[in-house]
């Protein structure tokens, strides 16, 4: 643990991002993993995941209001010095944890009609059932690892997270093509051993977290003694979390819109679009990374009432981070093709897919700036600015644009109107943010 309220700005936000930067890069291995074995199993395979990634997001809406909200609250206690209401909100995060893993058993009965509805054909709503019935019943172990490494990083230690983080995903590597091919006597699965080797990964990653915090010693060590629930601290976390999870929310609805609208051009188009979302998310999983470390000095210089520190910090990330995000989505343009063909073979996967990348990743630096900005703002408690700039942005632009530009000018439509929603966004929430502080 660490007080980031002190010291070297651009040193805090080094010690906090290089570790999370690296365990972003295994996060995104981890999904890319997904993809790349399941990418032999075909078209449908590949569209399957791709879907089944929008129900998971919502239930990552659930976990990222929890945890942001804990995480607001909990780096400006340590900002505070408060070390009791910290173990205190850590104990009612883990209470959140199990309510939205009980939720989240709820949507088991909506699979099939979700599928439907989303565009997917027969074939691909039953490999993406199946797919999501492994996924759902497993989801406790992503929420308790979710939630328990966000309450290190808000109290100044991304080394744990990062070092978990690593081992589930190499085991996630290992287990993929085991699980999905049968290989070692092992039944070949499909995109259900998919599934099963990333809830046996995450299951590994919870028991490591909690061993931090119940068997490590340290100022924030929990024992048996302090698992009291307490109303009035989940009362704040939700408070701030249910912004969060709306705005979230709002993003999945997007993207699942987005979705239903790349759909209409057929399921080689909703494969291109779900690999190319997922080769995005190589640069925009990072970028959370850094929001999520320059949101923990950020709250914890609130908690200390240093807040000239506070907005600066958010200043000097922007700057350390535009020019990398804007020199890699050049090369990454460059080279969209044959980043696509690593993916998928199919020919008119890779034209639709690299025809996405060129057009979405020059408008990327817009996302650094959105994401570092919105992160502060959710840090010192104030959540509902980047919820209603993701409504408009989202809703009432993006989807009403994509809609209309289809028509004029095919599938490339699409991919502007996201380019003009990622303007807004940078822009809006980045002058909100100078005026919060």
């Amino acid at each position: 643990m660490r007080h980031l309220d002190e010291g070297s700005i651009s040193k805090a936000i080094l010690y906090m991002s290089l570790p999370i930067l690296l365990g972003r890069v295994f996060q995104n291995l981890y999904n890319i993993t997904d993809i790349f074995f399941v990418g032999r199993l075909g078209p449908a395979a590949i569209a399957s995941v791709s879907m089944s990634g929008l129900i998971i997001g919502v239930l990552m809406t659930l976990m990222v209001g929890i945890s942001m909200g804990s995480f607001s609250v909990i780096s400006r206690k340590f900002g505070e010095r408060k070390i009791e209401d910290v173990k205190v909100a850590v104990v009612q995060s883990l209470y959140l944890s199990l309510a939205a893993y009980l939720l989240a058993l709820l949507l088991i009965p909506f699979l099939r009609p979700t599928f439907h509805l989303l565009g997917a054909n027969s074939e691909v709503t039953e490999l993406s059932v199946n797919f999501m019935k492994v996924i759902l019943f497993g989801s406790i172990f992503m929420f308790i690892g979710m939630m328990l490494n966000s309450t290190l990083r808000a109290v100044g230690d991304p080394k744990d997270p990062t070092r978990i983080l690593i081992i589930s995903t190499l085991l996630n590597v290992v287990l993929d093509p085991i699980m999905i091919y049968g290989l070692l006597g092992f039944p070949r699965l499909g995109v259900v051993g998919a599934a099963l080797a990333t809830v046996v990964a995450r299951f590994v990653a919870a028991a490591m977290v909690v061993k931090v915090y119940f068997f490590d010693v340290h100022e924030l060590s929990l024992r048996l003694r302090d698992l009291r629930p307490n109303v009035e601290m989940m009362k704040r976390i939700i408070d701030i979390g249910i912004f969060v999870s709306t705005s979230r929310l709002i993003r999945n609805f997007a993207s699942m819109g987005l979705m239903r609208i790349v759909a209409v051009f057929g399921t080689l188009a909703i494969a291109a679009y779900g690999v190319g979302v997922r080769i995005i998310m190589l640069l925009i999983f990072p970028m959370f990374g850094i929001g999520r470390a320059t949101a923990s000095i950020v709250g914890q210089s609130f908690g200390s009432k240093k807040f000239k520190r506070a907005l600066e910090t958010a200043y000097v990330s922007i700057k350390m981070f535009a020019l990398p995000t804007l020199t890699i989505s050049g090369v990454m343009m460059v080279f969209s093709r044959q980043i696509m063909e690593f993916f998928t073979k199919s020919p008119e996967v890779v034209s639709i897919g690299s025809n996405y990348l060129v057009y979405t990743l020059p408008f990327l630096v817009f996302a650094i700036v959105s994401i570092i900005s919105s992160s502060s703002m959710n840090s010192i408690g104030k959540p509902i600015p980047p919820t209603i700039v993701a409504f408009i942005a989202l809703l009432l632009v993006q989807i009403p644009l994509a809609i209309i530009l289809k028509n004029y000018m095919g599938i490339i439509g699409i991919w502007i109107a996201i380019d003009i929603a990622q303007i807004i966004q940078g822009v809006a929430n980045f002058m909100i943010f100078r005026k919060a502080l």
